[in-house]
Order: structure tokens, then sequence, then C-alpha cells
């Protein structure tokens, strides 16, 4: 998956948070700011920095990469929710036959159901 990989290498490229945006509500702009403990200022509050270029790059990204999580979660769970549902209609512990018999218990047939679930081909 190259491009969860892309999105993993630029998070984990950025500086921990927490994050803040300041605001200046007379220009009506924000930025963005995040402390370093090391750095008090006057008042013994930690001094806020510029961002890194690391930074920039995981901000400028999460337009289309939150989307296209987002929508590899909903795919995700769409594929957990058809195999539920293929698993439920089948008998639960060999119910159609006797248990001392030899017998699969249709074990090849749920095999596929999960496999047509998950959309991958089967024999």
């Amino acid at each position: 998956m190259k491009r969860l990989d892309e999105i993993k290498a630029r998070a984990e490229a950025a500086t921990e948070g927490p994050w803040a945006v300041s605001e200046d509500s007379e220009s009506s702009r924000a930025w963005f700011t995040r402390p370093f403990p090391e750095f008090k200022g006057k008042d013994g509050r930690p001094v806020h920095l510029s961002i890194t270029h690391a930074e920039t790059e995981f901000i400028a990204h999460a337009r289309e990469d939150i989307p296209w999580l987002l929508a590899e979660v909903d795919r995700l769970q769409a594929q957990v929710d058809a195999v539920r549902a293929a698993l439920a209609n089948h008998p639960k512990a060999c119910d159609l036959y006797d248990k001392d018999e030899a017998v699969t218990c249709g074990w090849k047939r749920a095999v596929m159901d999960v496999e047509q679930a998950l959309g991958e081909d089967y024999e």
C-alpha cells in the first residue's frame, strides 16, 4: 500500500503534538504553533516556535490524506461486515450432521463465502 506508507512517513516525520492554532482576530489569520517546553518565555510559559518543513508537508497533504484514510476504513469495514454476514449463514458446530460422522460441516462453502466477501477469486 504505497499511499498508506507515504501517509505514515509524513506522520512519523512531523513533530509530536499537541499542536495548536493561534488566531489573530484583527487580521483574520491563523497560524500553526507548537510548544517547546525547553524554551520558556518571560512569564514562564513555553515559547511557541514556527513549524518545520516536515510539518508543512503533513498539513498540506491532510486535505487529501484524511478523506482517503476514511474511505479505506469504510472499505475495510464493509469487508468485515460481509465476512460476518457470510459466516452468520452457516450452521453452528455441525448442526447438520452427527458429530461422529467424518463430515467437514461445509468448510469449503464457508471458505468460498469468506473469500467472496473479501472480493477474492475462488475455485
